[in-house]
């Protein structure tokens, strides 16, 4: 089994970030200022204008502020998607530096293209199959608790106390 070079793998994680550090600054600031912009424009549509100028409301009740907040929880999802979009973005041209596809300094990127969308897809699935794994395990459990707490004697805390004649 090869063990792998942990000094020498360090060393060239720093040599790439000092070598290439304006093109990692290029490559990650497009992406974030554009997703910035985006999600702070969804949100200003959608949210009362009074909070802008720091007048929060006072809430009498729960339902009243489920029902102030209820715009932000429906476009939450789209700014879920803007993030991994850029986020996307971001790794696939990161990506094409560290792997030394591409040559020349990058001083602003901005890119949809087949990269992207693979990284995204690639994202998602990773996602669901976290997922999947956590329901398995977390039905696994249930069921070894669920079988296995009949087995399991009561703690003496848990046991009544004997009645004193």
């Amino acid at each position: 089994m090869h063990k792998i070079p942990v000094g020498t793998t360090i060393g060239g994680a720093y040599r790439f970030l000092a070598t290439r550090i304006v093109s990692i600054i290029g490559t990650l600031w497009l992406p974030f200022v554009v997703m910035s912009a985006l999600s702070v424009g969804v949100l200003y549509l959608v949210t009362p204008h009074a909070w802008w100028s720091g007048n929060l409301p006072q809430f009498a009740d729960f339902k009243t502020m489920l029902a102030t907040l209820m715009p932000i929880f429906q476009v939450y999802p789209l700014l879920l998607l803007i993030g991994l979009v850029m986020a996307s973005m971001m790794l696939a041209g990161l990506m094409r530096h560290a792997l030394d596809e591409k040559k020349t300094t990058t001083f602003a990127y901005f890119s949809l293209g087949a990269p992207v969308w693979r990284m995204l897809g690639a994202t998602l699935l990773a996602d669901i199959l976290l997922l999947l794994l956590i329901a398995i395990l977390l039905a696994l459990f249930c069921a070894a608790y669920l079988f296995a707490l009949p087995v399991v004697p009561p703690s003496p805390a848990a046991m009544p106390a004997p009645a004193h004649r």
